[in-house]
């Protein structure tokens, strides 16, 4: 039997996007860090910010805009789809 954790990432079964860490560009010169998925920067990012207090557990805080077309059509998703990292 499966047990879900929340602080794991979940591993999918190919349905759904690697969300990478990407490096901003202005004219050539680094402007930021910004969540983008298949080379295409995320919607509603308003700051992201890296944080490496320990090493060991680097995380990314992001801020989104929150949009009714966000909200309106979001598909439902069903997380005993999905298996967890680590087990």
């Amino acid at each position: 039997m499966m047990q879900y954790k929340q602080q794991y990432n979940p591993v999918g079964l190919g349905d759904e996007q690697d969300v990478k860490l990407s490096r901003l560009l202005r004219h050539g010169k680094f402007a930021g860090y910004g969540l983008s998925a298949n080379g295409k920067l995320l919607s509603g990012q308003t700051m992201v910010a890296i944080n490496t207090e320990a090493p060991a557990t680097t995380s990314v805080t992001v801020s989104f805009v929150v949009t009714p077309s966000m909200i309106d059509d979001a598909p439902e998703i069903h997380l005993n789809d999905y298996l967890i990292r680590g087990q």
